[in-house]
């Protein structure tokens, strides 16, 4: 059904093909991964496959949901169902934009619940989101060689402001005491952790001794972290 709405709301197309488990890890542990998953979006629970095979194959992983009835192993419950995009897929934005409508809360997500999927917080849908970002300008050469590539596979907009930390702060706190919460950016990359705006953003994770935060009150949480790891590989 997910799916179906996808193609009805953008007249696009997609082939179908359903692999049980068997199957799937045959695949996996073949030579030609890479290929046989050069045209596909996966959706699987990857608890299932090494981490190792999955890094190797695809380049990004979406989560879309938990199975209501998912085992628990040690205490902890078995690991979220994802869109996995292989590295050679040969349209890899409409790849990503699908495993972005299956997360959404407006489209995909909908559909999950009427089957008693526990849900994620995916990002807010929109065809091509547009990602504010306030940037350390030292970090301006490389950081926009490596976006380019970043927003030509996701269809995303990247809108990158260039600022130092005294200028991002002071913005930041702006912001932040007009209440006009929306106006914050999608993600911070490059500065030094400030308590002044702890409480508007939540770190993501590190681009090399800095810290990356994305927005409390962000849409696109899943689009900022997937941005940080592509940097990470490529930084």
């Amino acid at each position: 059904r997910i799916i179906r709405s996808y193609k009805n709301e953008y007249n696009t197309n997609f082939e179908i093909e359903f692999l049980d488990l068997s199957d799937l890890k045959e695949i996996f542990q073949g030579n030609s991964a890479e290929e046989s998953f050069s045209q596909v979006v996966l959706m699987a629970e990857v608890s299932e496959f090494s981490e190792a095979d999955i890094d190797r194959i695809f380049a990004e992983k979406v989560p879309f949901a938990f199975s209501a009835n998912s085992k628990r192993q040690r205490g902890t419950p078995s690991g979220p169902f994802v869109c996995l995009i292989g590295k050679k897929i040969v349209n890899a934005e409409e790849a990503i934009s699908l495993a972005r409508y299956i997360s959404a809360p407006s489209r995909g997500q909908y559909y999950l619940a009427e089957e008693s999927f526990i849900g994620v917080d995916g990002d807010r849908w929109e065809k091509k989101p547009i990602i504010s970002i306030f940037s350390n300008p030292k970090l301006k050469h490389k950081f926009s060689q490596i976006s380019e590539t970043f927003t030509k596979r996701e269809g995303t907009v990247l809108e990158i402001t260039y600022k130092d930390f005294i200028e991002m702060n002071a913005t930041i706190s702006l912001i932040a005491k007009s209440e006009a919460l929306e106006y914050l950016p999608d993600l911070l990359i490059g500065y030094e952790l400030s308590q002044n705006f702890m409480h508007t953003f939540e770190s993501i994770g590190k681009l090399g001794n800095t810290e990356c935060l994305t927005s409390a009150h962000g849409k696109h949480k899943m689009t900022c972290k997937r941005l940080l790891n592509y940097h990470q590989k490529k930084f």
